[in-house]
């Protein structure tokens, strides 16, 4: 979880093996201030939080197209995420987290 400045606010534990991404955060117990926006990708499909706006892009219609409107909204989600997903590259490039194995 990163906030708007881009600065890490939250990591969960790290999990072995295979587990979804809500699992992890429903395990992790971390919540959000009411009145924050989530920005959610596929891996939390379904969150719902009480007080929270969440933002998430809208899929193509099968055999449609979407509108104008909806592409702009995707796009402005997109470069949003865009931020997000350098912050959670930056953990992984300079190895913050690690498993700790015994």
């Amino acid at each position: 979880m990163i906030n708007e400045g881009c600065q890490i606010c939250f990591l969960s534990p790290t999990c072995e093996g295979k587990a979804s991404e809500i699992s992890v955060a429903e395990v992790a117990g971390y919540t959000l201030p009411p009145g924050s926006c989530l920005y959610q990708d596929k891996g939390f499909q379904g969150c719902i939080l009480p007080g929270i706006t969440i933002c998430q892009p809208k899929k193509k219609p099968r055999g449609g197209e979407l509108t104008p409107p909806d592409q702009a909204t995707n796009r402005r989600i997109s470069s949003i995420r865009m931020r997000i997903e350098h912050a959670i590259g930056g953990v992984k490039r300079y190895r913050i987290v690690s498993n700790s194995r015994s």
